[in-house]
């Protein structure tokens, strides 16, 4: 005889790991779009600090990767929200 109760509620834990994985894939994705984008409209004027001045270069490159991780961060949330992750809970 099954003595264990039937819940109706599903398992917190692979609830939570769900919306993890969802709101990861969505991030990966929009990181990849984002590096891509910056690559290929920014890679002449790169290539030329690179050559010309390399304290510039790498101060540029370090606000680029603040721009992208606040932007990817803003556009994620933003459709996790959407896609009703929080109905999960």
């Amino acid at each position: 005889m099954d003595t264990e109760p039937q819940s109706d509620h599903p398992n917190p834990d692979k609830s939570l790991a769900r919306k993890l994985f969802i709101e990861l894939s969505i991030y990966f994705v929009l990181l990849v779009i984002c590096f891509l984008l910056m690559k290929i409209s920014l890679e002449d004027l790169l290539q030329k600090l690179f050559d010309e001045n390399l304290g510039l270069y790498g101060l540029i490159g370090l606000g680029m990767i603040l721009f992208q991780s606040v932007i990817v961060e803003i556009f994620s949330s933003f459709l996790a929200n959407k896609i009703t992750l929080d109905r999960m809970e």
